[in-house]
């Protein structure tokens, strides 16, 4: 039995299964999200601050989701300001 050159030539399969990260399918969830919000996205800040388990989120997944990190930057201040009083 001869087997076909074109198969012999294709490329290898990888190693691994595919994998598509978690994460990854959440920021495009919340991207479309921000997408569809008026041009004011204060209303989920407080989901990003969840999804980034408290964490500050980086400026480029703030851009990912749509956000102007300066404007999430400016929120996250204010919420501070408000616990201490």
């Amino acid at each position: 039995m001869e087997l076909n050159p074109s198969i012999e030539m294709a490329t290898p399969l990888p190693d691994r299964p595919f994998h598509v990260d978690p994460a990854t399918i959440v920021h495009a969830r919340v991207a479309q999200y921000f997408r569809e919000l008026p041009d004011n996205p204060e209303p989920l800040f407080p989901l990003v601050r969840r999804l980034t388990g408290e964490g500050v989120p980086t400026a480029d997944s703030l851009r990912i989701l749509g956000i102007d990190p300066a404007s999430y930057h400016a929120w996250e201040v204010s919420q501070v300001g408000s616990a201490a009083s």
